[in-house]
């Protein structure tokens, strides 16, 4: 199996111009690696200016389950618990669009 690093260099070369986080999503989709192994390559990847300031260590953390969700499923993402808090809500539970009465 290639390494991270091996996937996001041959990615970058195929799409100068996409910011570094989406370089390594496409890098990691669909490639089964550990959820660690996720976090150690967006921090060496990922520039702490490609996200915003204010609550850095909670956007941090809810892009790193969307990669995590990416190589390995979404199923995945719940069972290491990478974000707790975000349970999506069902449709059905939706509040109503502001015409719709």
């Amino acid at each position: 199996m290639k390494s991270v690093k091996a996937h996001f260099e041959r990615e970058e070369k195929k799409n100068p111009g996409l910011g570094l986080y989406y370089v390594l999503m496409k890098a990691a989709r669909g490639k089964k690696f550990s959820p660690l192994t996720i976090k150690r390559a967006f921090t060496k990847y990922v520039p702490k200016d490609d996200y915003p300031d204010g609550n850095r260590h909670g956007v941090k953390n809810i892009l790193i389950a969307g990669l995590i969700g990416a190589t390995n499923g979404p199923e995945e993402v719940r069972k290491k618990s990478i974000v707790t808090s975000m349970t999506p809500m069902s449709p059905s539970k939706w509040p109503p669009y502001p015409n719709d009465e």
